[in-house]
C-alpha cells in the first residue's frame, strides 16, 4: 500500500457503530437537561433579585425608557420670543443627569392649559453647581430680552430634583431673584441626600448632606423671601434619602403621595400641582 493511500484511509470519516451514537446521544441529553436547569434557576435568581428591589425603585427603572424618549430633543436651545399668552413665562431646570427634553410632557399640559410661554435650559455636562446657576441666571435674563419684558416683569422658574438647587443658588442674586415670582421645585434634595454618597465625584459631592454647597443653602432657611417657594415631595421618592429632605422651612411644601423621583416628570398627578402652583403665583 503506498504511502498515499495509508493516509487517504486514516483521514476518511469513519463510520460509528449503535452503541457510540448511544452514548453521543445521551451525553447531549444530559447537557441539555444541565443547561435548562443553570438557565431556569439563573431566571428565578434574576426575578427574586428584581423582586427583591424596593417597589418605589422598581417605578423609577420601568419608567426610564420612556423618559429616555425625551433625550432625542435639543440639548441646547437660545431662547426665541414667543407670543404672550397673558402669563408670565416658565422656565424649567432639569436635573443631575437630566435633560432639557424630560420636561416635554409636563410642557405639553401646562399648554393647553394656557402656558404658552415655556422654556427649558439645557446645561453641559461639565461645570459645578455654581457654575450651573450662572448659566441659568444668564438664561434667565435671556428669555426676559427676547421678549421684550417690562423692567419689572418676572418669571417663574420649575426645577427637578438637582435643578432646584441650581436655581436656589441663582436666586442668591437679588438682581435676578426679583424678576423671579415663584419657584417650584420636585423631588429637590435641598439638604441633600445620602443617596448620593454612591457617586464620589463631581457634582453628586455637592449633592452629599454634609457638603458645604448645602451648608451654605441653610443660610437662605426659614424661607422668607419675595420669591415664592413650592416644594413637591414624596415619601416614594427612593433618591431623596430622608424624603423630607425635599421640603424647606417656611416654603409651601407639598406632599405628593406615590411619587417616585421620575414620576414627578412623567405623571399627571404631579403636573397638576405645577400647574395649580403656578397659577397661585400668577393670580
Amino acid at each position: 500500500m503506498s504511502q498515499s493511500e495509508f493516509e487517504s484511509i486514516n483521514t476518511a470519516p469513519q463510520p460509528c457503530d449503535d452503541g457510540a451514537l448511544e452514548q453521543v446521544s445521551s451525553w447531549w441529553a444530559r447537557l441539555g437537561q444541565a443547561t435548562w436547569g443553570i438557565t431556569r434557576a439563573s431566571g428565578r435568581g434574576l426575578a427574586a433579585a428584581y423582586h427583591a428591589i424596593d417597589p418605589d425603585v422598581r417605578r423609577d427603572l420601568a419608567q426610564m425608557p420612556v423618559l429616555a424618549l425625551t433625550l432625542l430633543a435639543p440639548g441646547w436651545k437660545e431662547p426665541v420670543a414667543l407670543r404672550d399668552d397673558g402669563r408670565r413665562p416658565v422656565i424649567f431646570v432639569h436635573g443631575l443627569g437630566g435633560h432639557r427634553g424630560n420636561f416635554i410632557a409636563l410642557q405639553g399640559w401646562l399648554w393647553t392649559r394656557g402656558w404658552r410661554r415655556c422654556y427649558s435650559v439645557g446645561f453641559p455636562a461639565g461645570g459645578n453647581l455654581v457654575e450651573l446657576s450662572e448659566q441659568l441666571a444668564a438664561f434667565v435674563l435671556s428669555v426676559i430680552e427676547v421678549n421684550g419684558l417690562d423692567d419689572d416683569a418676572q418669571v417663574d422658574l420649575v426645577g427637578h430634583s438637582m435643578g432646584g438647587v441650581v436655581s436656589r443658588l441663582a436666586l442668591e442674586d437679588a438682581d435676578l431673584a426679583r424678576r423671579v415670582s415663584c419657584l417650584v421645585t420636585l423631588g429637590t434634595p435641598h439638604h441633600g441626600t445620602h443617596a448620593a454618597r454612591f457617586a464620589g465625584a463631581g457634582k453628586t459631592l455637592d449633592l452629599r448632606p454634609d457638603s458645604q454647597l448645602m451648608k451654605r443653602l441653610q443660610q437662605q432657611e426659614p424661607w422668607n423671601t419675595a420669591t415664592r417657594l413650592v416644594c413637591l415631595w414624596s415619601e416614594s421618592d427612593p433618591l431623596m434619602q430622608p424624603a423630607t429632605t425635599a421640603c424647606v422651612e417656611g416654603a409651601d411644601n407639598q406632599q405628593v403621595d406615590g411619587m417616585s423621583h421620575i414620576n414627578y416628570l412623567l405623571r399627571p398627578a404631579a403636573w397638576k400641582v405645577v400647574q395649580q402652583a403656578l397659577g397661585a403665583a400668577d393670580s
